[in-house]
């Protein structure tokens, strides 16, 4: 997925000789065909794809390969192959790492400023039934604000990871 594919054919008569000068086309993943070159080695042909599709799922998948030449009966051939998944590529330099993390603590710590800054407004001292449910309301709301902030910030930090964003990611996790 993603990278380059080399495909190697070796060709041979029915007593084990190689044969040279053949046209060999490859066909897999949906792709157009490809011609094989014939390499150095006589009887060796080599089809390179260049990139291979991100989109295509990992598994087994079914390779096509067609043979024509001179003196050769044209065959078609087909078989399966192992398509292996793609290694992820979410390498970070130290610096960035340490630069969001930072950043993330710095939120972090705002946002407990915050809490605690407004949690005693919100306490009242008056013993009466309807001052208590009024602070019970006012620290729910309070609550309700960090858990939707929290859901958005989570939400958003794993759309930033699914386009690659490891960084603003690694900044909303907070």
């Amino acid at each position: 997925q993603g990278g380059p594919l080399w495909i190697s054919i070796t060709v041979v008569d029915t007593y084990g000789n190689p044969v040279p000068d053949l046209e060999i086309f490859v066909t897999t993943l949906n792709m157009p065909s490809i011609r094989a070159e014939e390499s150095e080695q006589v009887g060796e042909y080599i089809a390179f794809i260049e990139f291979l599709p991100l989109t295509e799922g990992y598994g087994w998948k079914n390779i096509s390969i067609e043979v024509h030449g001179q003196f050769v009966q044209p065959k078609e051939m087909s078989d399966k192959f192992t398509l292996v998944v793609a290694d992820p590529n979410i390498a970070m330099e130290v610096g960035t790492i340490v630069s969001f993390t930072g950043i993330s603590f710095a939120l972090s710590l705002i946002g407990m400023f915050i809490y605690f800054r407004l949690a005693p407004t919100l306490r009242r001292t008056s013993t009466s039934r309807e001052e208590l449910e009024k602070s019970v309301k006012g620290m729910d709301r309070l609550y309700l604000i960090i858990v939707l902030a929290s859901a958005l910030g989570l939400a958003g930090s794993m759309g930033l990871y699914s386009v690659g964003d490891y960084g603003g990611a690694l900044i909303l996790t907070v």
